[in-house]
């Protein structure tokens, strides 16, 4: 009786699961007939699906034909292309080129990467104004751009404090004011450093624990292992200073704006 019953199972397990590769390849045939007759959403998703599988050749392919057609999340996935060198020579200009043209056609995520393009001057001349400017369009919606403006707003802030000119440091808190604001604003979006950042400044420089604790309850919803393991709020409270952004290094963390359009 349970060989019988093992049998059944094996073969329902098995018909389904060929009813559900039978499915998806009849799903992707059709996503390659859309592309084939032009569709530049259908040749994006085709893009993508083989970007996923890390065939650049064939997801660049696409990707061009949709780009032919202003498909913006095209262009910013090729800009993700060209900067990694994924599957191509890494070419930063040609990189630069698909986010300005993405952005403006209202990528966001592509405004983010034209905004940190311009600030460093990676592919085309530095502009710090200009990058700043690109990071804030796309700060409406994206929470690493909110979480970046917020890192360098409070570095900005932790060096007019130290500054010896008198003017410099009369800036200290309208800078401080213009971090939180953003920090807060991607803390509420669920970046868990921002959370951490906002919590400290709360406690520390406001002196509102109430305040503070709101944001580490956030920040432990989110897992995070240093709210999670500090046992005094003081610990949970670290001060986390930016990285400086005079200038583009090895080690600068691209991944915070720089990803492949979903």
């Amino acid at each position: 009786m349970n060989n019988l019953r093992h049998i059944l199972l094996f073969v329902i397990f098995s018909t389904s699961y060929i009813i559900c590769m039978g499915q998806e390849s009849n799903a992707f045939k059709q996503l390659l007939d859309s592309a084939a007759q032009g569709y530049s959403d259908a040749q994006y998703r085709l893009g993508r699906k083989y970007n996923e599988q890390k065939n650049y050749a064939e997801a660049i392919k696409w990707y061009l034909k949709a780009a032919e057609q202003n498909n913006a999340l095209s262009l910013n996935n090729l800009c993700v292309i060209y900067y990694n060198g994924d599957g191509v020579e890494k070419d930063v200009k040609k990189a630069f080129d698909y986010a300005f043209k993405a952005a403006n056609l209202g990528s966001l995520e592509a405004a983010s990467n034209l905004g940190i393009f311009y600030f460093f001057g990676v592919g085309v001349t530095p502009d710090k104004h200009e990058g700043i400017k690109w990071i804030k369009k796309a700060a409406q919606k994206v929470v690493a751009s909110q979480s970046w403006l917020g890192e360098y707003y409070w570095n900005l802030a932790i060096r007019a404090g130290n500054s010896q000119y008198n003017e410099e440091r009369a800036q200290k808190y309208k800078y401080y004011e213009e971090a939180i604001y953003w920090l807060t604003l991607a803390a509420d979006n669920g970046n868990v450093e921002a959370a951490v950042n906002v919590a400290n400044y709360f406690y520390k420089k406001e002196d509102n624990p109430r305040k503070a604790m709101r944001y580490i309850l956030a920040a432990c919803e989110q897992m995070d292992e240093d709210a999670l393991n500090c046992p005094t709020i003081d610990r949970v409270l670290p001060l986390v200073t930016p990285p400086a952004f005079d200038a583009i290094t090895e080690n600068f963390p691209w991944n915070i704006l720089i990803s492949p359009s979903s």
